[in-house]
C-alpha cells in the first residue's frame, strides 16, 4: 500500500510480484505542472506502465477517483476522505474575542490562496489573521501574523485563541473542485467552523459549521458579506464533536482494512 508518487522501476517490478494499493491524494499531473513541468511530462509518459497493474485505488474525493485517466485503469476503486483521530485531539474553549481571530495552517502553495486570504485581510483591518506555516509576506497588513513552521505544541494555543480556520481557497488552480485536507479535518475537530473554497468529501451537502465558497478566482472578493456574516455568527462558538463524527480515522480504517480484504479476494489468490 502506497501513496502515489513519481513511477519508479521499482513500482513496476513489484506491482508484478504482489497485489498492490495506490493511493491517489491529488490531480497529480496538474500539481506537478505547476512546480516542474519535466517532471509532469515524465509522469504522464510512465505513470500508466504501474497504474495498469495496480489492484487496488483509494481516492480521498469522489471527483479524483471519476477522472477519466483512472476511470479506465482496471484495478478496484474505492472514496475514503482523509481522516483524523479525533481521540487525540482537545475540544477547545469557545473565544472571548472583542474582534473575530482567523487561523490558516499549511505550506503557501498556489492552490491554498494565501494571497485571497490577504485579500480578505484587506477587507477587514479590525479582524487578526494568523498564518501558521507561511513566513512573512511584505505586503500584507497589520493584522495578518505570520508564525512560519511550528510544532504542534507551539501552534495550538494559537489555534485556540481562533474564531474560524481557514482551509484552501484555491484549488481551482489546479482544476480539482473537492477536497478532504487534514487541516480542515484539525480544525472541525478542534471545534473550529471552516471557511474552504472546495466541495468537503465528508461533507458534500456543506453544513452550518461550514462557509464554502465558489471555486474561482474572486472568490474571496464576491463573497464578503457572507464572509463576514459566517465569523460574526460564529465568534466564541465551537462545532460541537458530535456533528464531525466521520472525519474520525478509526471509522476510514475499517472501511480502508475491508477494502484490501476485497483486493485480496479478487487478486490475491493468484500470487
Amino acid at each position: 500500500y502506497l501513496r502515489r508518487d513519481m513511477v519508479y522501476p521499482a513500482y513496476v517490478v513489484l506491482s508484478k510480484q504482489q497485489p498492490v494499493v495506490v493511493e491517489i491524494n491529488t490531480h497529480d499531473l496538474a500539481e506537478l505542472w505547476l512546480y516542474n513541468k519535466a517532471q509532469a511530462v515524465y509522469h504522464f509518459l510512465t505513470r500508466s506502465l504501474f497504474d495498469r497493474e495496480v489492484k487496488g485505488f483509494i481516492f480521498p474525493t469522489r471527483e479524483l477517483s471519476m477522472d477519466p485517466y483512472f476511470a479506465k485503469c482496471p484495478g478496484l476503486k474505492e472514496v475514503i476522505a482523509n481522516g483524523i483521530r479525533l481521540s487525540t485531539l482537545p475540544l477547545l474553549e469557545p473565544t472571548s474575542n472583542d474582534k473575530p481571530v482567523l487561523v490558516f495552517i499549511g505550506q503557501p502553495a498556489p492552490w491554498q490562496g494565501v494571497d485571497k486570504i490577504l485579500v480578505m485581510a484587506r477587507h477587514f483591518p479590525d479582524w487578526t489573521f494568523h498564518l501558521i506555516g507561511v513566513d512573512k509576506i511584505q505586503d500584507a497588513g497589520p493584522n495578518v501574523l505570520f508564525h512560519g513552521f511550528l510544532p504542534t505544541s507551539e501552534y495550538l494555543p494559537i489555534v485556540a485563541r481562533a474564531d474560524v480556520g481557514i482551509g484552501p481557497l484555491a484549488l481551482h488552480r489546479k482544476g480539482m473542485n473537492e477536497a478532504s485536507p487534514l487541516k480542515v479535518r484539525e480544525y472541525l475537530g478542534l471545534g473550529l467552523p471552516i471557511i474552504i473554497g472546495h466541495e468537503d468529501t465528508d461533507f458534500p451537502g456543506g453544513a452550518p459549521f461550514i462557509l464554502q465558497l465558489p471555486n474561482r478566482e474572486d472568490n474571496v472578493a464576491i463573497s464578503l458579506p457572507q464572509i463576514r456574516q459566517f465569523v460574526e455568527n460564529w465568534r466564541g462558538r465551537r462545532v460541537p464533536r458530535s456533528v464531525v463524527a466521520q472525519i474520525d480515522q478509526t471509522v476510514k480504517e475499517e472501511k480502508r482494512l475491508a477494502f484490501f480484504r476485497r483486493v485480496l479476494n479478487a487478486y490475491g489468490g493468484s500470487r
